[in-house]
């Protein structure tokens, strides 16, 4: 059952397998606990008009972004898929741009480059039209296009930050979703004929989507869960499962932004991990992966959402360097201690010994780069957990209310909270740790 505590957070961005270089498993999730848009000059915003046509997987779209002085410098790029004819690409007055090829983060991009002579020291709005393939030619989708589809921004199909660290609220008007799906994604969603308008007003690194005909919903007070066939072996066990983890993980660390509520969580008819953004978690629906593994328990069903919704607080470190770790051995050490809480100490070893032997070999957390996907899944929980043991458990759960106020983008962050929590000895004892090969 490891293989459904696995998610794409553990090697790649989302959904495909072409961006492997990108995040350790998942970038990111549920609705951070950070303040919600505070206006046009104070966060990057996305303005997005597209029309979609789902059957022959096309889409022209017209993208206004606006960045904040912070954000732009002299200099700063996005890439795009080279699948895209771009037919306009505006940085404003006084900005020049060249449209080159690359193949980073992988082949197959065009780096749209916008200068400036002076840094501007005013925000900024970038000018996207373009119109190509909702996919390249070496993917395939991820659905049946005559049942529906999923989009998010690892699909090429949006011009992104070439390393993904671009944090921003969002509005779309997007055409040509069919009336007949139920179209599922992040924050307000409004599905009005064949237009979905979505506005959402909390930060997050990508603006995914799907609409499924058949899909149903469960609705509970902070979470929704969406499924063709709601009692399903998977669907049962989430709709259980949802509202008490959010519940539990408020109590632990902080509530959630109202924005960033409901979550939702989708399960589609496809194979592969899960993955999650802020307030919105694709999972497949593991048809076959259930079957060849046999029997299995619930709660082994309930630690891969447990790690999934558990990024709704842990999302902030930079998901291609060592802060990483902060995302994902984070959110796994929380789905660990959902476990542990409602499945008992038994199960929860079950999960521990299973990392033990991966964790020997996984190298160090911190200070040679990206951890690997043993450091970040395996050996970084084992070490919280060992912290837990070292602290106490009532140190430990301040700690985390302390870090789930304002999650840590940086290791020396957590370090410094943990030493104010335990002492300085106790934090310099852990960044050793995380830095043993």
């Amino acid at each position: 059952m490891d293989m459904l505590v696995r998610t794409k957070r553990g090697g790649a961005l989302g959904r495909r397998v072409r961006w492997p270089a990108l995040l350790a498993a998942s970038v990111m999730a549920l609705g951070a606990a950070t303040s919600s848009h505070a206006g046009p000059s104070a966060v990057a915003h996305y303005d997005i008009k597209a029309r979609l046509d789902v059957k022959a997987q096309t889409v022209a779209a017209d993208v206004a972004i606006t960045l904040p002085a912070r954000e732009v410098g002299r200099e700063t790029a996005f890439v795009l898929g080279d699948w895209m004819k771009v037919e306009r690409a505006d940085g404003g007055p006084g900005a020049t741009v060249r449209i080159e090829p690359t193949d980073k983060p992988f082949k197959g991009l065009n780096r749209i480059v916008f200068t400036w002579s002076r840094a501007p020291k005013a925000p900024v709005t970038l000018h996207f039209r373009y119109s190509g393939s909702t996919h390249s030619a070496a993917d395939k989708p991820t659905l049946n296009p005559q049942d529906g589809f999923e989009l998010g921004f690892e699909d090429g199909w949006a011009p992104v930050r070439p390393n993904f660290n671009l944090q921003f609220t969002a509005d779309a008007d997007i055409e040509g979703v069919p009336a007949d799906e139920v179209a599922v994604a992040q924050g307000q969603v409004r599905h009005v004929g064949d237009r979905l308008i979505i506005h959402r007003a909390f930060e997050d690194l990508d603006m995914p989507f799907s609409a499924l005909t058949g899909l149903k919903k469960a609705a509970g007070p902070s979470v929704e869960v969406y499924a063709r066939d709601l009692d399903g072996p998977q669907a049962r066990v989430y709709r259980e499962v949802a509202g008490p983890i959010v519940a539990y993980y408020t109590r632990l660390f902080t509530p959630l932004p109202p924005s960033a509520l409901p979550a939702r969580l989708v399960i589609l008819p496809r194979q592969g991990a899960a993955y999650e953004r802020r307030a919105y978690i694709s999972i497949g629906d593991g048809t076959e992966e259930l079957k060849k593994i046999g029997h299995y328990e619930d709660w082994q069903l309930a630690a891969t959402v447990a790690h999934e919704f558990a990024h709704g607080w842990w999302s902030k470190g930079d998901p291609l360097t060592e802060d990483n770790w902060l995302n994902e051995s984070m959110a796994e050490y929380s789905s660990l201690r959902f476990t542990e809480a409602t499945a008992g100490e038994g199960a929860l070893k079950q999960r521990l010994d299973r990392k033990r032997e991966p964790a020997k070999t996984a190298g160090p957390i911190i200070g040679r780069g990206r951890p690997s996907k043993n450091a970040s899944y395996a050996k970084g929980p084992l070490l919280l957990f060992d912290l837990d043991k070292e602290i106490g458990r009532k140190k430990m759960d301040a700690l985390l209310r302390r870090l789930g106020r304002n999650p840590p983008a940086k290791t020396a962050q957590f370090l410094h909270a943990l030493a104010e929590v335990a002492g300085p000895e106790v934090a310099r004892n852990f960044e050793a740790r995380l830095r043993a090969p």
